[in-house]
């Protein structure tokens, strides 16, 4: 058994993604310190452990740093390959599990966001198009898991119970502090679901005390400054857009040395052989950079700013298969200005 002291958990009080790690710890019987942050004052340890995202949870093993929730549980897992196990064994199974992780993550959670900003008739139509995803959810999961909103027939938590129980055993607490936007009439089977999970003696105990955390919902929605998605904000007009293109370029910057530094032994960057992880990942997108500044109508002018990352991609862009996968410059910029009804410069 690993020491305390070699697992350290920094994480904040009111975060069900820091729920979920604590959750995933406490299940595999592994002793962690926890380290609470203030997110208004961040200390100089988190900022050195998650210098790309700076926000929690991060799990330090033995002086190195995991961060995003999900991307913990599963080194967890791999790491300490006992029982009980959070993912199914069968690769299948795995690859379920991770798609619906991702949908509630990426698909749902985002989706209540405008019922927080919105009122009267705008927002009753926000809680129903919530509502319409959380079905696709409730669907899928009964479709892919049968059996697994019966929790009370299993012995143990697994990957789905954690991801989705450490946020969703809080919904009362969101409808005290912002709107009632799950109908347990609607979805009795989601609902059946997580109140099972909230009478999980280790679901119970790591689980934020409920009035506690109304008031930190109240105080997050209401009282402080909504932020807006880097790319988005480009929109803007103005000193507005001037800022919102210094604060991309800023996490450009960050994003580059962060995988300089990740990757010492085999720079990241494109070397002409074959398509990597990365490469794959951050070139599907960042090759149409061009599309989104003309349909937009800006030149952030991060070639002269972030020279290597641009030469990882202008390396990309002439890779043939990466060539006769994108989409057509000209299509691709037509369809940029349609969807967030933009009008072409003349």
């Amino acid at each position: 058994m690993e020491k305390q002291s070699e697992i350290v958990l920094f994480g904040t009080w009111a975060s069900s993604y820091c729920t979920r790690v604590a959750l995933a710890l406490k299940l595999k019987g592994i002793p962690y310190e926890y380290v609470e942050e203030g997110l208004t004052n961040k200390s100089e340890l988190l900022l050195q452990y998650n210098p790309v995202h700076k926000k929690v949870p991060v799990l330090v093993h033995k002086g190195k740093p995991i961060a995003e929730s999900l991307v913990i549980l599963e080194y967890i897992d791999e790491h300490w390959d006992t029982s009980p196990k959070l993912l199914p064994e069968d690769p299948y199974e795995r690859a379920k599990a991770r798609f619906w992780a991702n949908f509630y993550d990426h698909k749902l959670l985002p989706s209540s966001f405008p019922v927080i900003k919105l009122k009267g008739k705008e927002q009753e139509k926000a809680i129903e198009d919530f509502s319409e995803l959380l079905k696709v959810f409730e669907g899928g999961l009964e479709k892919d898991f049968p059996g697994l909103f019966q929790f009370s027939d299993r012995e143990t938590l697994g990957y789905l119970d954690i991801v989705v129980g450490a946020n969703a055993c809080n919904y009362k607490a969101f409808d005290e502090a912002v709107a009632v936007i799950v109908n347990p009439e609607k979805h009795h089977g989601f609902v059946s679901w997580v109140t099972a999970l909230k009478d999980c003696p280790l679901m119970k105990e790591t689980l934020p005390p409920h009035d506690k955390l109304v008031s930190k919902m109240r105080e997050k929605y209401f009282q402080s400054p909504q932020v807006m998605p880097s790319t988005l904000s480009i929109m803007l007009k103005g000193k507005e857009q001037e800022k919102a293109i210094e604060e991309y370029s800023e996490l450009f910057r960050v994003f580059g040395e962060g995988i300089e530094k990740d990757f010492p032994q085999r720079s990241p960057f494109f070397n002409g052989d074959t398509l990597g992880f990365l490469d794959i990942v951050v070139g599907s997108n960042a090759c149409n950079y061009n599309a989104f500044h003309e349909a937009v109508g800006t030149s952030a002018d991060l070639e002269k700013q972030h020279p290597a990352l641009f030469s990882w991609v202008t390396a990309l862009t002439d890779y043939p298969l990466m060539k006769v996968t994108l989409p057509p410059h000209h299509k691709l910029v037509a369809r940029i200005r349609t969807k967030f009804s933009l009008s072409p410069k003349v």
